[in-house]
Parts: structure tokens; C-alpha cells; sequence
């Protein structure tokens, strides 16, 4: 078990020269980064020839995040990062591929725990307000129609854009709650997979021997989970309570285990999936061996999933499908005992559209039903049902594409109505803005945060 911070009220600091200190040494270091990345570019003619190294691509990407509190007026969202990532092949069956980023964040912003990383997977730099994170580092071997990896990567299984039904074997980065551009932001981990790309059957199995589950804010962050479902039932106003981690060092009880098979049928294409590994939601349970220094330890203990997917294009569109159920799913149940739980029974099912409409515009929608079985009441609710809806058009060639996303959780009548303009100002700079409009009930799961909608500007240089 290994202690971490405090629920309870955390003052949010608000020193401006150690803010301003911060990302000013983000902005040295992340120069400093992108130096010695192209040392090695610049080396590579050097090598032997026998070594046949050849740099497929190389991509650097400078990004600032700024935002504007929508209820108080004041900067809320702030965060540089720099994200470089490269891809070399040797000979013609060898790929490595290597990513990783350098993150700076105002106070009130935050970069998340890494308390439920493994220690295989923290930053090099983890401090409050900068990280130097490992993203990314994969060998891969290709043989035929087959290809086996090795090293830190992602695997995603789902057909759905964003929503998590069938694709839950990676962990995911939810520190902005689901105000990021992708979703789900995935986390890689160490593992090795095998891979076949045949026809009309295919094959896909996974171990990841790395044990870190899902990245939250942390404790005095914007998006710190505030919803008593998200908190084992706990209200946000208790008392301070001392908080702790399950140990997440255990690579091969605590591993990942999927497989994944698939099939074509004419132009559907369909695969059914099964995956055991930690739970990536988290189980809160009270630790009363001190009874002077009672704790609240965060743990994910191991469940099972069963699913399905299909995926079928019809004319200018194309229909999802994906199925899922998990027979052993823990959760915090609701009653006299705090913290008490009990696994369940779970299903899961969602259904999707993408469509090319008409006058250019792309067009995406998609409802998600979560059913918990049975059983005493659990802290969150039995049904969720939630649905999403997201338009885009591009005008002036391209140069400036609009982008508007509404989700809603239709079970507790709350969502978030998301709206941005993007101007693409050259080859390399990309400017943004955008507002986040958050409503609903403080117990619900997006109205949680109410308090948090933005204005935002973003700025994406390439290079």
C-alpha cells in the first residue's frame, strides 16, 4: 500500500512567479529535448550500412493549452507540452517506434497521478508541475501475414469512437475528464503482442505484464473526481482521510491477458474478445488495521470481459455494433457499512453511426446502455445511458474546420456541449478555440463539474 494524499478540501495554489517559474523551465527543457532528439537523426548516415537503419517518420509537436474559467473569469487551464515521436526500420521486416513528451501545467490545472502507474511505467520527471513521460517504445518483427511486438504500446479493440464498451484492455488518461480532442487517451504499457492480419480470418493476442490501470487528477485538481459514484460513495465534503494505493509492482499476478478473433463476411467484418486484467475503474475500500489512522485505499482488483464487435458500411455510412459483458465486475455498494462491495454482474452494449452527409459534413453519433446486475444498490446507478453526438465541416479548403460534440447522460439528464474552431495557418501552426459548457447535478457524472466550463485557445506548432 503505498500513501498518496488526502480526500477532504485541498487549498489550490495560486503562486504566480513558482507557476511562471515552472513553465518557463518546461519551455529550457523541452528545447532541450527536441536537441537531443535530433542528435541521433543526425548521426544515423553514420551507421554501418549493414545495420540498414532507415527513419520512416519523425514528428515533434509543441502544444499550448490555455482556458478561461467560465464562472470566475480567471485562468484555469494551462498546460505546454512537447510530444515527439519516431519510427525507424531496419531491414525489411524490423520497425522500432518511440514516443514520448515533456508536460508543464499551472497549478489548478494539474497533470494527474501517477501513483497508479507501475514504477516500469512513471515519468523520468514527475514533479507537481512538469513531467518527462515515456510514451511510447516498441520492436516490432513481421513474418508474413503475422506480426509479434514487444515493449510499451497500446492496444485497441473497440469499433466506437470514444466510447468504452468492448475496448478496455489499455488503461486511459483522465485527468481533463473527457475534455481532451482523442478519446479515449490511452496509456501504453509493457507487454508483447501477436498479431494476424490474414483473410478472411484474423487474430490477435495480447499481455501486457505492466499493472498500471487508469491516470485520475489528482487530489486539488480541476478535474479531481467530486461525484459520491466516483468516490465509493464517499461525499466530497468529508473530513480529510488518509488515501493510499494498492501496490501496482505485481507484473505477472497483475497482468492483462486478451485475445481477440476476427472475421470478414462479404463487407461486414465482425470479432468476439475476451480479456482478464485489473479492473480499470477503481475500487475504494476502508483499511481499519490502525484503527487511530483509518485509510481509504484505491484498488482494482482482476475481472473478466466478454465481448463482440461488428462493424458494417452501408452507402455513405457506416454502422457499429459492439456487445460486452463482465460476470465478476466489483463495485461499492451503498448502505450502513462505507465502502462496503460486491461483484456483479455487468453488461454493456453500444450502437453507432459515422456518416458522410451532405455539403461536406461528417457526422457521428452513438448511445452506450451500462446495466449492472442484480444485487444490493451500488453507489452508482444500476443503468447508465449515455449518448454522444458530434458534427464537423471543413470551409476555405480545409483551413478552418468547425467542430461541435454534445455528451449526455440520458439516465441522469446531464452533459457536456462542446464547441471549437480550428484554423490551419500554415504547414506547421494550428490554432484553435473553443468553449466546454458542463451541466447537470453535482452527483452526476458530468454535472460533477459544472463548475468548470472554459473558454480555450490552442496553439499546435509542428516541426
Amino acid at each position: 500500500m503505498k500513501s498518496s494524499s488526502k480526500f477532504g478540501s485541498v487549498s489550490r495554489l495560486e503562486a504566480a512567479a513558482g507557476g511562471a517559474l515552472a513553465r518557463a523551465l518546461a519551455i529550457v527543457v523541452a528545447i532541450v529535448i527536441a536537441i537531443v532528439m535530433a542528435v541521433p537523426m543526425a548521426l544515423l548516415p553514420a551507421m554501418p550500412a549493414v545495420a540498414a537503419v532507415e527513419r520512416v517518420s519523425q514528428r515533434n509537436e509543441l502544444t499550448y493549452w490555455v482556458g478561461v474559467d467560465g464562472e470566475e473569469g480567471r485562468v484555469a487551464l494551462s498546460r505546454l507540452s512537447l510530444a515527439s515521436s519516431l519510427r525507424l526500420r531496419a531491414g525489411e521486416h524490423w520497425d522500432i517506434d518511440l514516443a514520448g513528451r515533456l508536460e508543464g501545467a499551472h497549478d489548478r490545472t494539474g497533470l494527474g497521478s501517477v501513483d497508479s502507474y507501475s514504477p516500469a511505467s512513471r515519468p523520468w520527471i514527475r514533479r507537481d508541475q512538469m513531467r518527462l513521460e515515456l510514451d511510447r517504445m516498441v520492436l516490432s518483427r513481421r513474418f508474413g501475414d503475422s506480426r509479434i511486438s514487444i515493449g510499451k504500446q497500446t492496444v485497441a479493440w473497440g469499433v466506437l469512437d470514444g466510447v468504452q464498451v468492448t475496448d478496455r484492455f489499455d488503461p486511459v488518461r483522465r485527468r481533463d475528464f473527457v475534455l481532451t480532442e482523442v478519446r479515449p487517451e490511452r496509456l501504453a504499457r509493457w507487454g508483447v503482442r501477436w498479431r494476424h492480419d490474414g483473410e478472411p480470418f484474423r487474430a490477435d493476442l495480447a499481455v501486457a505484464f505492466d499493472p498500471t490501470v487508469n491516470q485520475l487528477a489528482q487530489v486539488g485538481d480541476r478535474f479531481e473526481p467530486r461525484a459520491p459514484r466516483l468516490r465509493g460513495g464517499l461525499d466530497v465534503d468529508l473530513p480529510a482521510v488518509e488515501l493510499a494505493y494498492s501496490e501496482r509492482d505485481r507484473y505477472v499476478r497483475d497482468a492483462t491477458f486478451g485475445l481477440r478473433l476476427g472475421r470478414t463476411f462479404g463487407r461486414a467484418d465482425a470479432s468476439v474478445l475476451f480479456l482478464s486484467g485489473p479492473d480499470l475503474e477503481p475500487l475504494l475500500r476502508l483499511d481499519a488495521s490502525d484503527p487511530a489512522r483509518p485509510a481509504i485505499i484505491i484498488d482494482h482488483p482482476r475481472r473478466r470481459l466478454f465481448g463482440a464487435t461488428l462493424e458494417l458500411p452501408e452507402g455513405s455510412r457506416v454502422w457499429r455494433v459492439e456487445l460486452a459483458h463482465l460476470p465478476d465486475q466489483p463495485v461499492n455498494l451503498s448502505g450502513p457499512q462505507p465502502l462496503d462491495s460486491e461483484r456483479r454482474g455487468r453488461s454493456l452494449a453500444g450502437v453507432g453511426m459515422d456518416w458522410n452527409a451532405p455539403d461536406g459534413w461528417f457526422v457521428n453519433a452513438q448511445l452506450a446502455l451500462d446495466r449492472l446486475h442484480g444485487g444490493a444498490q451500488a453507489v452508482r446507478p444500476r443503468t447508465d445511458l449515455i449518448a454522444t453526438l458530434r458534427a464537423q465541416r471543413g470551409f476555405l479548403h480545409d483551413t478552418l474546420k468547425f467542430r461541435q460534440e454534445l455528451l449526455s447522460s440520458l439516465s441522469d439528464g446531464d452533459g457536456v456541449v462542446r464547441a471549437a474552431l480550428d484554423w490551419q495557418a500554415g504547414d506547421r501552426l494550428q490554432m484553435s478555440v473553443g468553449a466546454d459548457w458542463l451541466y447537470g447535478s453535482r452527483d452526476g457524472l458530468f454535472g460533477q463539474y459544472r463548475d468548470h466550463s472554459q473558454l480555450w485557445v490552442q496553439m499546435r506548432l509542428s516541426f
